[in-house]
């Protein structure tokens, strides 16, 4: 007979973690709160316009291994527009295009030609980015070294020019942390540079041809079924029993009382700690709660007339914008992303939706050749309050392993502790981790 597995919250995390389980034989079942799967990975239909709306734009890197695994089970794979090499186009407010293309040269020295090759760049620009050749390699920054700065400090003390932060560092600190340089831990900030430069795809930027319900929830919801998993849906977990060192069972939104040999927690890591009754097992997860979260706001544009951008790439970032990276949806629909919008002068966050518009449209004018703010029929405005956690320096301390001091009791979500930011690579690591305990305990 197989072992079960009960997974509390159905998010990217307790999806990716039941696929992973039921590709091993296990018995797995989920408990999701909420009408929808996903969490915070999901879109929505809207009726008026008759089309899917993401939650969030979301884009994978050339590292994220695990999200191609988790792809590859659900039979999504093949929807993603894969590369083998960074290319990124951006625009200033002078209308003038840049292009940053990693070269031929495997790792770090890909990255150093793609620099050396960007006309944005200066003599010394380039020269000092060298300096990040010597960052991996030099035994002087050390995890005890770049725990005393946060990334901000990192880039100054690179001596990391103007330039360098506004076309290079800046935009893969926004894409990656959610936030502000002043907010990014250096040691997590390091770590993430050595994985995106191990190979030359890494480097590489995904996007995918289907909305994120497409992409990660509905066939995972079908491949789930095969394997005779249970999904439900508006039943949550409101109780973990334990005993000694062990779960004993959960007891459900609806009074039912479950038990399973194993049992993984994807919930938020403000919500964790809500789910024990005893105040010393409750107490195990104060921890977690000092997790601060960080917001995205991603603004929907939608024409009446085919969009006729002279740049025709599919993602544009913007150079020293409030709108940092613009992403062609369709040719009557544009989709902008303002991360970190909480750390940004006057908390965008808090702002209200029409002067954000006026923000971002006044950002497109000045930025992007051909956009015809006269043509736009309708926007909407999301705000994704705890879009990620903050990964600010100190941070990993909060963040918990996947084994947790209950034997059977496992930990997944973006917020555990994988090594990588708050990114949906992170969510799925964080299954797979969960998994490989389970199958070798």
């Amino acid at each position: 007979m197989n072992k079960s597995v009960i997974i509390i919250g159905g998010g990217l995390a307790g999806l990716a973690s039941a696929v992973f389980l039921s590709s091993e034989g296990f018995d797995v079942s989920v408990y999701e709160s909420t009408p929808k799967p996903g969490g915070r990975t999901y879109s929505y239909f809207d009726k008026e316009k008759q089309i899917y709306i993401d939650n969030g734009q979301h884009i994978l890197a050339g590292w994220y291994e695990n999200t191609f695994d988790y792809l590859k089970l659900i039979g999504t794979y093949d929807r993603l527009k894969l590369n083998d090499r960074m290319r990124l186009v951006f625009c200033d407010w002078n209308k003038n295009t840049y292009t940053l293309e990693n070269g031929n040269s495997p790792g770090v020295l890909g990255l150093i030609s793609g620099v050396f090759n960007f006309k944005g760049f200066k003599l010394n620009d380039k020269i000092k980015f060298l300096k990040v050749k010597a960052l991996l390699n030099n035994k002087k920054y050390s995890k005890e070294y770049l725990g005393a700065l946060n990334a901000a400090k990192l880039l100054d003390e690179l001596q990391q020019t103007v330039n360098l932060k506004k076309y290079f560092w800046h935009p893969f600190i926004y894409a990656a942390f959610n936030t502000v340089p002043e907010n990014v831990d250096a040691g997590l900030f390091v770590d993430l540079i050595k994985k995106g430069t191990e190979l030359k795809k890494n480097m590489s930027i995904i996007l995918s041809d289907g909305n994120l319900n497409e992409l990660f929830i509905d066939k995972a919801i079908d491949y789930l079924n095969t394997k005779s998993a249970d999904v439900k849906l508006n039943t949550g977990i409101k109780k973990i029993n334990t005993e000694r060192d062990f779960i004993k069972n959960v007891e459900t939104s609806d009074g039912k009382i479950l038990n399973s040999d194993y049992y993984i927690s994807a919930v938020p890591n403000y919500s964790i700690k809500k789910l024990f009754e005893n105040k010393e097992d409750s107490n195990y997860f104060n921890e977690a709660e000092k997790l601060k979260p960080s917001a995205i706001i991603s603004i929907h544009l939608f024409f009446n007339n085919p969009v006729n951008l002279k740049i025709k790439e599919d993602m544009i970032g913007l150079v020293d914008s409030v709108v940092q990276w613009v992403f062609v949806k369709s040719d009557k629909h544009l989709c902008l992303v303002i991360s970190g919008s909480d750390f940004l002068e006057n908390n965008l966050t808090e702002m209200d939706n029409n002067k954000i518009y006026k923000i971002c449209v006044d950002d497109l004018k000045n930025c992007l050749e051909g956009f015809d703010e006269n043509s736009i029929s309708d926007f909407k405005v999301i705000k994704e309050k705890r879009a990620t956690f903050l990964p600010e320096k100190g941070s990993e301390k909060f963040r918990f392993k996947q084994k947790s001091k209950f034997n059977n009791f496992f930990i997944a979500g973006d917020w555990t502790d994988t090594g990588y930011p708050s990114t949906i690579e992170s969510a799925i690591k964080s299954a797979r981790i969960c998994t490989d305990l389970i199958v070798n305990n």
